[in-house]
């Protein structure tokens, strides 16, 4: 039962995630940190690829498909 607080906020956090990264991924320009949390957001496991804009081309360029 120790860890039901912590399992929680996980769970938040990866729900702020998500959404976060659908956000970015609606956007036709990203400055160089919203570019780069994406990036890194793309090496997740939870990742789901962004469907295009500028996002998408920053991807392809990552090589994340």
């Amino acid at each position: 039962m120790a860890y039901g607080h912590a399992e929680r906020t996980l769970a938040t956090i990866r729900l702020l995630e998500a959404e976060t990264r659908e956000l970015l991924c609606r956007q036709e320009h990203l400055d160089p940190e919203q570019a780069e949390w994406l990036r890194e957001a793309a090496g997740s496991a939870s990742w789901r690829p962004c469907s295009g804009g500028a996002a998408r081309l920053i991807l392809d360029q990552a090589g994340v498909r």
